[in-house]
């Protein structure tokens, strides 16, 4: 699965966090909207001129590997390093 098909705009509502900083961010629960972790930081994929690497969400894909009754998942940047890899079960 990617996150990274085309440029998506940084969500400008998320008050409280640095987008030039690489972070996990948590999204409570909302009425009718499940809770959410979400990847942030700059996109230094993208070339916009003038050039803004936190105007854009970050680029990436995820891996998941079905195993029984366990499910991990494997996120990585654009580069193919590891951002988080866990177990669901």
């Amino acid at each position: 699965m990617g996150h990274g098909g085309f440029p998506e705009f940084r969500d400008t509502t998320l008050n409280g966090y640095d987008a030039n900083k690489s972070q996990w961010i948590t999204l409570g629960a909302q009425a009718h909207i499940p809770a959410a972790t979400l990847w942030d930081g700059p996109n230094p994929c993208i070339c916009d001129e003038p050039s803004d690497p936190v105007k854009y969400i970050p680029h990436g894909y995820m891996l998941l590997n079905f195993s029984g009754n366990t499910v991990s998942e494997t996120f990585f940047d654009p580069a193919g390093g590891v951002v988080r890899a866990e177990e669901v079960l």
